[in-house]
């Protein structure tokens, strides 16, 4: 399952993620593989709402559209496998304590280095379209916005990295990830990420939804993306926007 990669480069835009979807919905057409990356976001978007920080030209700003043909209910499977080729691309430039902090962040220690916004479009019980968004810090170092824990990795190796190199290494391992664990559709790529979740099996406080704290201890995650954790009186399982991490 090889993907024909056809990204496009714009200087600065609003957001990557919206600019493929806009081009999805005006061009059916398009084929697996198109996509863009930008040198700037005015509004770069993140999970929960939140904004993407990024100077311009120092960091990795791509989207790109897959169609992956999969039923809703194994969505979270595409967010597994982009998680799991991240991880990958850092540990192959010799990056220690890669984890991946549930659902689709990507750190290194307590740290943010990449996080991932993905954007379905259905048809029907399946994923028609998929637009695939990455931010991944390579170069800056100084970061000014309120996200807590930012790093590069720049900042980490002290190299300095050539954005459009690293776009097609990447590119590369996600094909990779993609093309082999796409295939087997559960168990691989679930232990896989299993096995990378940041905290797992660690004593940790979180809030609910209504902010209020508890301790728990992941265990894992379901086939439908609930984290599992677990408390006093057993498993929970908690959806996107149940629970969030006190880091």
């Amino acid at each position: 399952m090889d993907i024909n990669w056809n990204i496009d480069y714009v200087e600065e835009v609003t957001s990557t993620n919206d600019l493929v979807y806009r081009s999805v919905v005006t061009d059916p057409s398009l084929t697996e593989g198109y996509g863009v990356s930008a040198g700037f976001q005015s509004k770069g978007r993140g999970e929960r709402g939140n904004s993407w920080e990024s100077s311009k030209n120092q960091n990795l700003l791509l989207s790109f559209l897959l169609k992956p043909g999969l039923p809703v209910s194994r969505q979270f499977l595409l967010s597994q496998i982009i998680s799991l080729a991240i991880a990958e691309y850092l540990v192959d430039h010799d990056i220690d304590g890669v984890k991946i902090k549930w659902p689709n962040d990507i750190y290194v220690g307590d740290r943010k280095i990449a996080g991932i916004l993905i954007q379905n479009i259905l048809q029907g019980r399946a994923i028609r379209n998929s637009i695939i968004g990455i931010g991944l810090n390579l170069n800056q170092t100084e970061f000014y916005s309120d996200a807590p824990n930012p790093i590069s990795l720049k900042a980490i190796t002290g190299n300095e990295y050539v954005i459009q190199t690293e776009c097609l290494l990447l590119l590369d391992t996600i094909t990779k990830n993609y093309t082999e664990l796409f295939k087997v559709r559960k168990a691989k790529p679930q232990n896989m990420y299993r096995f990378l979740l940041y905290r797992l099996n660690e004593k940790a406080t979180f809030l609910d939804k209504e902010n209020l704290p508890f301790e728990g201890i992941i265990k894992g995650v379901d086939d439908q993306g609930n984290l599992e954790v677990e408390r006093q009186h057993g498993i929970e399982h908690f959806g996107f926007k149940e629970i969030k991490y006190v880091i």
